[in-house]
């Protein structure tokens, strides 16, 4: 047997090339799981700085387990990830139809809304049940749907299908929300479904059904309906009012005592939500005064808010009382 000294050079070269690989693939299947792990989590990957990111501190952590991760720098920019990441979802998403498949038989879910970008979204979901009657709800695609015509959206499903092998022919149920372009009876969604899959039956989501149900309980009752349009006000002001979002600023650097004091309020309301529906509103905002007033004065020195805060604060407290009463 030839020692180390008398191997060839091509032969040592070859082992020292497969001993990297496989530090290189080991390296790199640690970084996998760790982004599976902070997918799984829902956890942000990356934060301001390259060293607060939550990827780089899981593999210094890891650098006890696998001391090779002190030399591992590659494959950790940007687009590198994102790359990592469309792959494991591509993966999860081909086990997913995979098991869609073997059972045949599925629902669609569809629903649109606007990003923060003012891009319309279109969101596609597969409803189906397993051998043990499980129940799945999987979402499997987001569209971006530049036209949200009835047309457009059910041509948008059917390409989807079509990629996934998934048969229209197979499907059993739709559910959409109440818009026309979805339910329509004449050019909506379900009804150009039911056109080519008859059996393909339109269901009102339930969740938005629960939505416009619990929209009308709130408008009959005054004191949550009057809530609520104060703070949608408010956001409304605020958003639109640079002097407003710099009032709100300066509370926010004060929001150490303030909070407390906020909280103290809630727990002392909280011991009397059962009383506050069952007495005239009058009594109960005059009760709110009382806790108010008590909040008021804590046994520390408070931080000294500016004058407009103090003055918006009572405005908004006159408001409060003026329109539940």
């Amino acid at each position: 047997m030839l020692s180390e000294a008398s191997k060839p050079i091509s032969s040592l070269l070859v082992e020292q090339v497969n001993a990297e690989h496989v530090r290189r693939r080991r390296c790199l299947i640690k970084e996998v799981e760790s982004l599976i792990y902070l997918l799984r989590q829902n956890l942000p990957i990356r934060r301001r700085t390259e060293t607060e990111g939550n990827i780089h501190q899981l593999l210094v952590l890891r650098r006890k387990d696998v001391p090779d991760l002190h030399l591992w720098d590659e494959y950790l920019s940007p687009v590198a990830q994102n790359e990592i990441i469309k792959s494991i979802g591509t993966t999860v998403l081909r086990n997913v139809l995979q098991d869609i498949r073997a059972v045949k038989l599925y629902a669609v879910m569809a629903d649109e809304t606007t990003d923060t970008l003012m891009n319309e979204q279109f969101s596609l979901s597969i409803r189906w049940v397993d051998d043990k009657l499980d129940i799945h709800e999987d979402p499997v695609e987001f569209i971006m749907a530049e036209d949200t015509s009835g047309e457009a959206l059910a041509n948008h499903i059917k390409d989807a299908l079509i990629r996934m092998q998934l048969p229209l022919q197979n499907c059993r149920g739709q559910a959409y929300d109440g818009a026309a372009n979805m339910r329509g009876r004449i050019k909506g969604v379900s009804t150009r479904l039911q056109k080519e899959c008859p059996s393909a039956l339109y269901v009102h989501c339930l969740a938005h059904c629960t939505n416009l149900a619990l929209q009308e309980a709130s408008r009959k009752c005054k004191i949550i309906r009057n809530a609520l349009d104060i703070t949608n006000q408010i956001t409304i002001f605020v958003r639109n009012s640079p002097k407003a979002a710099g009032m709100l600023r300066e509370l926010v650097k004060a929001k150490v005592y303030y909070r407390r004091q906020f909280y103290e309020v809630l727990d002392m309301l909280d011991t009397q939500l059962e009383d506050r529906f069952d007495q005239p509103a009058m009594e109960t905002m005059q009760r709110l005064e009382r806790v108010l007033e008590r909040a008021a004065t804590p046994q520390e020195t408070p931080v000294q808010l500016p004058a407009s805060l103090r003055e918006l604060d009572n405005v908004y407290c006159r408001e409060v009382i003026l329109n539940t009463a």
